[in-house]
């Protein structure tokens, strides 16, 4: 259930629950009844690869590898949205009287646009190579990939959100293709420290994320996602605390399409910033952390939006961050993480803002004996609320889940 507004305080009638057919004056919401079935999902993957390694005259070894990778998902989906008007108070909401015989339905969800039939077959075929050559304290790696992404299929949506018109039926047809390539190094100063850098371009080819979008029939253009970066750092160690220390430089392509604000996004974006990483041991005690700055900007959009370049994107914390200590204990081993991100913006234009939050689990292991180990894990032991997307004007959000315990008994033979 999906609420589709923020409610509108009114005299309604009780539709159902123990109050039906007596008045109710207060706040009533639209609750989007979401209804997907999942028609067909099946997929096939293959990934065929050989590889070899040669020593070089001057001790050196070459390691060449050459693949082909091939996949075909198969994706048949249904989507029925219908709307009903629910009392907006309690933890037992009633349905509210509406003019239909039905208690409390409305219609077809968001005026029809979203009952849609989907049958989709994509098809992706990758050659790649790969060669990385080795000699003491010196490795380099250079690789190239050539995805090339074949869809064919249908969407329908339904007329009014009432019946599939074959006379609407949307076709598509279209092929795409994106070659990809990575190149990096790593030299090893000491032992106990080394510098590293990397450079990559890497596409992700859109499904059926964006269908209903634009034309798919191969008459326009079709956007897709690619990320270009370049990255470095340094790796140190000394006794039990290991470091890691990587700047980065990305920027990023991606297109989109909403259902729910039926709104067609392309947009590009440049983020720099820092990834620190760390891991100390000390006897039975280890700890490990990570932290994330990141500084990312809007540099681009389509249709073109003046007002947002240079804003944040949305779900875009400048900080993110883990710190996980555990404990060995003859056979039980013990421990928490704290996991963590700053405030966010939900919105390009910075209109609605989602609160930092920091979520804390924890676990035990106890081994019984060498094949019988019984475990304890906690997720979000505070039940926090954390929010990590919110809907158009702020009528809806998605939090993270709530508190959950789990046991478990695992016997190996």
């Amino acid at each position: 259930m999906f609420p589709a507004n923020s409610g509108v305080v009114g005299n309604y009638t009780y539709a159902t629950g123990p109050n039906a057919g007596q008045a109710y004056n207060g706040r009533a919401f639209s609750a989007v009844v979401f209804n997907t079935s999942i028609d067909d999902a099946g997929a096939m993957f293959n990934d065929l690869r050989l590889s070899k390694t040669h020593t070089l005259a001057d001790g050196g070894k070459l390691t060449t590898t050459g693949g082909l990778y091939n996949s075909v998902q198969d994706l048949a989906l249904t989507w029925n949205f219908n709307e009903y008007l629910m009392q907006a108070s309690g933890d037992q909401p009633a349905l509210l009287k509406t003019a239909s015989s039905t208690p409390g339905f409305v219609g077809p969800a968001f005026g029809g646009c979203c009952s849609r039939a989907v049958d989709m077959q994509y098809r992706l075929s990758s050659p790649y190579a790969n060669i990385g050559y080795e000699h003491g304290a010196l490795n380099l790696d250079a690789s190239i990939r050539y995805d090339m992404q074949k869809a064919r299929g249908t969407g329908n949506i339904a007329v009014g959100g009432l019946r599939y018109d074959a006379a609407t039926t949307q076709f598509v047809d279209y092929e795409l293709d994106h070659t990809s390539y990575s190149v990096g190094g790593n030299y090893r100063i000491d032992p106990n420290l080394a510098v590293f850098a990397r450079i990559s371009d890497g596409v992700a080819f859109n499904a059926d994320r964006i269908l209903f979008g634009t034309p798919l029939d191969g008459t326009v253009p079709i956007s897709i996602n690619t990320v270009r970066q370049l990255e470095g750092g340094v790796k140190w160690r000394s006794g039990g605390l290991s470091t890691f220390v990587t700047l980065f430089h990305a920027k990023t392509r991606e297109s989109n399409f909403e259902a729910t604000t039926q709104k067609r996004t392309a947009n590009n974006y440049e983020a720099k910033g820092m990834e620190l990483e760390a891991a100390w041991r000390t006897g039975d005690l280890r700890v490990t952390g990570g932290l994330t700055l990141t500084d990312a900007s809007i540099t681009g959009t389509a249709p073109a939006d003046v007002a947002v370049i240079g804003n944040t994107p949305r779900r875009q914390a400048k900080v993110v961050y883990q710190f996980s200590p555990s404990y060995t204990l003859g056979r039980a081993e013990f421990g928490a993480s704290v996991i963590g991100t700053g405030k966010s913006w939900a919105d390009d234009a910075h209109t609605i803002e989602m609160p930092a939050f920091a979520v804390v689990n924890a676990f035990l292991n106890y081994q019984i004996n060498e094949r019988m180990t019984v475990a304890l894990t906690a997720n979000n032991l505070g039940n926090k609320i954390g929010y990590t997307e919110v809907e158009g004007d702020g009528h809806a959000a998605r939090s993270i889940a709530g508190r959950s315990v789990k046991a478990s008994l695992r016997y190996a033979f």
